[in-house]
């Protein structure tokens, strides 16, 4: 191909990618905002202290990470949260998406950063997965918050995850962790799907524009 020609190929590419984004912020421009608040599907988590273990009928979600510099053991439990987005209509554009999550006990006077992670993978089931068949997730945080108080909500903003999820298979899956080592024993317990609470178990608010 001639030189002239796949430049004008190019530049052809890209004023169609620019007419198409300007029509998609056009359609969105006034659209109707509107909130869905979803539910786990499944939530679990998993232990590296008991990595045959299961615990998806368990009342309680939990985040603890521990490292012993002398023997250089790690001791982990991370939380599995899994929400289905199909309810969400096909035709909107999802704004934002916030996963709210109520902590039950924080050790009294300590920090303790949580983390939250997509997971691209699907959890095998609620009542199979554990830690040596625990989905991979991404190592890098969506989100963060320090927990420094108990009995309240905390919220993580997952809205690129929930868009990405969206986008593929409708499920979204986050993974809960603690993000540095603290001294042993010291962890976060929180409400999971299974908690005789409904207003203290996971939840997922989304906000989605309507085209008008």
């Amino acid at each position: 191909m001639k030189p002239w020609r796949k430049h004008f190929l190019l530049k052809s590419i890209l004023i169609l990618i620019s007419l198409l984004t300007i029509l998609l912020l056009l359609g969105f421009k006034g659209a109707e905002e509107s909130v869905i608040t979803l539910y786990p599907i499944l939530d679990s988590y998993v232990s590296s202290l008991e990595p045959s273990a299961n615990f998806g009928n368990d009342a309680c979600l939990y985040a603890y990470h521990y490292h012993d510099s002398e023997t250089g053991l790690t001791s982990s439990t991370n939380s599995y949260i899994m929400f289905d987005l199909s309810d969400i209509p096909s035709n909107v554009k999802i704004d934002s998406a916030v996963l709210k999550l109520f902590i039950i006990e924080v050790p009294e006077g300590v920090e303790i950063e949580l983390g939250v992670h997509h997971c691209r993978d699907v959890p095998q089931s609620e009542f199979g997965i554990t830690w040596e068949n625990a989905p991979s997730f991404n190592p890098t945080p969506t989100d963060t918050t320090i927990a420094i108080e108990s009995t309240c909500h905390y919220i993580f903003d997952v809205s690129k995850d929930a868009q990405t999820a969206w986008l593929e298979d409708k499920k979204l899956t986050e993974l809960l962790k603690m993000e540095k080592s603290l001294d042993e024993g010291i962890m976060a317990r929180l409400c999971s799907k299974q908690s005789p609470f409904e207003d203290r178990r996971p939840r997922l608010e989304i906000t989605y524009l309507v085209p008008t």
